[in-house]
């Protein structure tokens, strides 16, 4: 038996330890309470890689976590995503995004780009599981304030036609004034 740096040899334990079952706990936690949690592999990135994709991220509302993958597998399960399992593979990294989904989204894709040690794997967004490829057209989806700057266009529009139509009749009648004024005025210079 081997003992090691943590208490006893492994094979002595029948427990796991505290702070993995806290782990657990608060990556299952996470999952379920998120808007979206996706996934990424980060191996081959520097630090400093490391660090400009995490303040990227933390701008558009969202937080990087490097996981282990054997702790963040019995907390999809615990969870109750069983078929993220499979993408729990390698060193994986869960971004958790409470805010706007779309902007994070679009952190996490666009530094993919330039850094290619770095694979979206996937996502899970309100509880349904997007391949790489759907999280991905997720990213290139407008944000929050461009959907909501679109839909307050669509509802000022019919108010402009309307104030249009509503106007119309008076500029109608104005200009039928004024070209009465003009008959009669060139009627009496003619006389």
């Amino acid at each position: 038996m081997t003992q090691t740096a943590e208490g006893p040899p492994r094979e002595m334990r029948s427990e796991p330890r505290p702070e993995k079952i806290a782990e657990v706990e608060r990556i299952s936690e996470r999952l379920t309470g998120s808007t979206a949690v996706l996934l990424a592999e980060y191996r081959g990135l520097t630090v400093d890689q490391q660090q400009k994709l995490r303040r990227s991220l933390r701008e558009s509302g969202a937080e990087f976590n490097v996981v282990k993958c054997s702790l963040a597998r019995l907390a999809a399960d615990k969870a109750g995503h069983p078929d993220l399992v499979p993408l729990l593979e390698g060193p994986i990294a869960l971004v958790f995004c409470d805010a706007d989904v779309s902007q994070a989204t679009k952190a996490l894709v666009n530094s993919a780009k330039e850094m290619e040690a770095l694979v979206v794997k996937g996502a899970v967004l309100e509880g349904a599981i997007l391949s790489a490829a759907d999280t991905k057209a997720l990213a290139a989806l407008p944000s929050r304030e461009e959907l909501l700057a679109q839909l307050a266009g669509v509802f000022t529009a019919p108010a402009q036609n309307v104030a249009s139509l509503i106007a119309a009749p008076l500029r109608d009648v104005a200009n039928l004034v004024s070209a009465l004024e003009e008959k009669k005025t060139a009627a009496g210079e003619a006389a």
